[in-house]
């Protein structure tokens, strides 16, 4: 597929193209734009800034979810955003544990995935995935396969032979786990065994799993990018939200559950975003430890 279409005929051959292209794809040769390159990495910039709509990439597309056919696809006046507005909206924000029995519509997470990928990424690549767990049902199977791994992991950890072997090793193994996590884990185990007591996903009704390709030039990034889009973007839908970082680590180190999700070989996995209608509703923001950024100017150091 040739990754940009110019429409020769009414290209103005005003270069503006030209001029924002990062790949330097694109010159304009005797009054038109022309594509000079075996290949880009598709931002789309071209496209975007071309005042006579000259320019296709087909490989690309705005989400359809917010643009419905017949509605112009075009980009929204930064000056009527108001930033309170939208510092309001992060600061109000807070991670939910307290959820109703409200199922999400599975359309709904559809459109978060899609909100998701309008985050930036390395070069371009886009190198994310995205698994949606629709139903209560589906994250509670997920859920007995993640304490499984636990339960597996407490065992070992209960081994002082293996701590004292595995401290050793860079990070602390097993002895840092069972320092810092094995009690904790232990008691969340025994109240779903005993009482039902969801403590790993609070009683959610749903969660979307993010993983990227591990080839991309920043994996992590990317897929966190596109995590705080569906964040922010539930949030301003009415839903909670909660990232649940046991899962994460129960998935990254177990084969079997790597496969059982479906997760490709080459990805790996970064977010998992519980979500659900909570049940308690926050009066007042959230607050945050004082940050004094450090200035650096090249000239005045040492």
């Amino acid at each position: 597929m040739i990754p940009v279409i110019i429409d020769t005929v009414t290209c103005s051959g005003c270069g503006l193209c030209a001029e924002v292209c990062p790949y330097k794809a694109l010159c304009v040769r005797k009054g038109k734009a022309n594509y000079i390159l075996d290949g880009c990495f598709s931002c789309g910039h071209c496209q975007a800034v071309c005042p006579e709509g000259a320019i296709v990439l087909p490989a690309i597309n705005v989400p359809s979810a917010f643009f419905p056919i017949g509605k112009e696809k075009t980009m929204v006046d930064e000056s009527r955003v108001g930033t309170e507005d939208l510092v309001r909206l992060m600061a109000s924000r807070r991670s939910c544990r307290n959820y109703n029995n409200q199922e999400v519509p599975l359309h709904i997470l559809e459109e978060l995935v899609e909100i998701g990928i309008m985050a930036p990424s390395g070069t371009n690549c886009q190198p994310w995935s995205f698994t949606i767990l629709p139903t209560r049902e589906d994250l509670f199977r997920f859920g007995v396969l993640v304490g499984d791994y636990f339960r597996k992991l407490n065992r070992l950890a209960e081994n002082r032979f293996l701590r004292c072997i595995t401290g050793l090793l860079k990070g602390g193994g097993l002895a840092h786990y069972y320092r810092n996590h094995y009690d904790s884990v232990k008691e969340a185990l025994n109240d779903w065994e005993q009482k039902g007591e969801d403590r790993l996903f609070h009683g959610a009704n749903a969660a979307i799993l993010v993983t990227a390709r591990r080839d991309a030039s920043c994996p992590a990034e990317d897929a966190l990018l596109a995590t705080q889009n569906i964040l922010l973007a539930a949030h301003s839908m009415g839903l909670g939200t909660c990232l649940i970082g046991f899962a994460v680590e129960a998935v990254r180190r177990d084969k079997a559950l790597r496969k059982k999700l479906l997760i490709p070989e080459g990805d790996d996995l970064y977010a998992v975003i519980a979500i659900g209608y909570p049940r308690i509703s926050y009066l007042r923001p959230a607050g945050r430890k004082k940050v004094v950024p450090r200035v650096f100017r090249f000239d005045k150091s040492p």
